[in-house]
């Protein structure tokens, strides 16, 4: 078996600073709301920033040809979850209510 680490909120800040093309100076406020609510699971930190693009929370802006987002949204709108079929679970439960 592979025993993955969760990862510390440096690397997170790496991860989504290169996945939004941003400098982590630009990115470091949303790694940390994203490390405190997925403690550094990368399947959950991938699954995280899938949900806020579902709500609309964090977008992609035409005009600046930049990504954009919400801090006080993202803190106060998203659940914590140490279990990541927690994230999964609420995700099925959101679609099949639609």
């Amino acid at each position: 078996s592979i025993h993955l680490e969760n990862l510390d909120l440096k690397t997170v800040n790496g991860f989504i600073a290169d996945l939004l093309n941003y400098t982590t100076d630009k990115t470091e406020g949303l790694a940390e709301i994203v490390h405190k609510k997925t403690h550094g699971n990368i399947f959950a930190i991938i699954h995280f920033l899938k949900n806020i693009e579902d709500e609309g929370i964090l977008r992609f802006c035409i005009g600046t040809l930049g990504w954009k987002w919400d801090e006080d949204k993202i803190q106060c709108n998203t659940r914590v979850t140490d279990n990541v079929a927690d994230i999964l679970k609420l995700k099925i439960n959101k679609k099949l209510s639609e």
